[in-house]
């Protein structure tokens, strides 16, 4: 229930949801590789219900082959991204790619300013 407030609290702007659900597992005593990999499985139900609430509230303004093409696209280099990033962990320590990610995140969000 904790990781799943934790999940809820990244709909603040700047707070990361696969930061939030990461760092509440390893509060929770979780190991680092575990807490990321369940991380990225919270993500499905958060995804599929924003999607159903942008449906719900817009509608699909598109044809439903874009919809597909463009939902086939997403899957494809999220799995990717995910299975890379998963691999990456797998290999280094995990302390070394949160400091890594948070370093990216500092200088992206300095880049934007």
């Amino acid at each position: 229930m904790l990781v799943g407030v934790a999940q809820g609290l990244a709909i603040l702007p700047g707070i990361s949801r696969s930061g939030m659900t990461t760092g509440t597992l390893l509060l929770r005593g979780h190991e680092g590789t575990e807490a990321f990999r369940f991380s990225f499985l919270l993500a499905i139900p958060a995804s599929v219900g924003g999607g159903l609430l942008g449906y719900l509230d817009t509608g699909l303004n598109t044809s439903l082959l874009a919809a597909g093409v463009a939902l086939g696209a997403a899957a494809v280099a999220g799995y990717a991204s995910i299975d890379a990033l998963l691999r990456i962990v797998d290999e280094l320590p995990f302390w070394a790619i949160c400091v890594g990610l948070g370093t990216l995140a500092i200088v992206g969000g300095a880049l934007v300013v």
